[in-house]
């Protein structure tokens, strides 16, 4: 397909580009034995719940463009994130004592994950808050689209493409603790608290929650500016978190469709 690229603007052949690497969709799938091994959807603003082998892609960007996101960011995510083996980022913290503790949360210096993979996990986040903030998202009701704002987009788009060495945000990077919750994937979300809008999405194993301005509550900025850093590391059970309450609360009220509709029921 012909197109305009939507990183680099130019007019040339375009990739079917996913919002979230192609590679994690392997790792949710669940074991084939004795049913269907396809992910569950659930689509609360349309009502649904659906077993899909549906991937989230579009025609967004060019080959050239395509390969840059891949070698600044995801590779090194493929790295680190939880696959069937191991959790090579919960590997990196283990025996480690936190900085600082925050309830159940326990706090770590980024430096644990060497340069390279700070800045290439902090890039990957940026691309992924920026991919879809201009993905042409078909469910409405579920839409991210421009949640950035003109201006952090333009800044955004400015930094993957190496034309500026930052952006105006603060990212946490959070690590499963809890096995049971780890193969899950969840789509960008704005959401406000505190005052605070928060971008968030996850990968098997990994929650990335950015805080995207300069107008951040202290509930937030407070450990940032105490570290001196853009970026925190943390590591909690996930099971308590948001998403997974938010999908919990829910899933009871979804209608299930296709095949999920014969195999499975939520009860609440």
């Amino acid at each position: 397909m012909i197109g305009f690229c939507k990183l680099c603007g130019l007019e040339r052949a375009l990739k079917n580009s996913h919002l979230i690497p192609k590679a994690a969709y392997r790792l949710i799938r669940g074991p084939t034995q004795g049913g269907d091994s396809n992910p569950v959807m659930l689509l609360p603003g349309e009502g649904v719940a659906i077993q899909t082998t549906e991937q989230i892609a579009d025609y967004l960007l060019c080959e050239d463009c395509e390969q840059l996101l891949s070698r600044q960011g995801e590779n090194d995510l493929g790295r680190l994130w939880a696959n069937r083996e191991s959790f090579p980022a919960l590997e990196l913290i283990d025996g480690k004592l936190p900085v600082a503790k925050l309830g159940d949360v326990d706090v770590f210096h980024p430096d644990l994950l060497g340069d390279k993979s700070k800045r290439a996990l902090y890039y990957f986040a940026v691309s992924v808050f920026w991919r879809a903030h201009v993905w042409d998202w078909k469910r409405q009701k579920v839409s991210y689209g421009r949640a950035l704002g003109t201006t952090h987009e333009q800044s955004f788009r400015s930094f993957l493409l190496g034309e500026s060495t930052s952006v105006n945000m603060l990212l946490n990077l959070s690590i499963n603790k809890d096995d049971s919750t780890r193969f899950a994937v969840h789509f960008p979300r704005k959401t406000r608290i505190y005052g605070t809008w928060l971008h968030r999405f996850e990968v098997p194993g990994l929650k990335f929650v950015a805080y995207v301005g300069g107008n951040v509550s202290p509930v937030f900025s407070s450990v940032f500016e105490s570290l001196q850093t853009n970026m925190i590391l943390t590591a909690y059970d996930f099971r308590s978190g948001g998403l997974y309450q938010d999908a919990a609360r829910a899933a009871p009220g979804l209608k299930l469709k296709g095949r999920l509709s014969k195999d499975l029921r939520f009860s609440s």
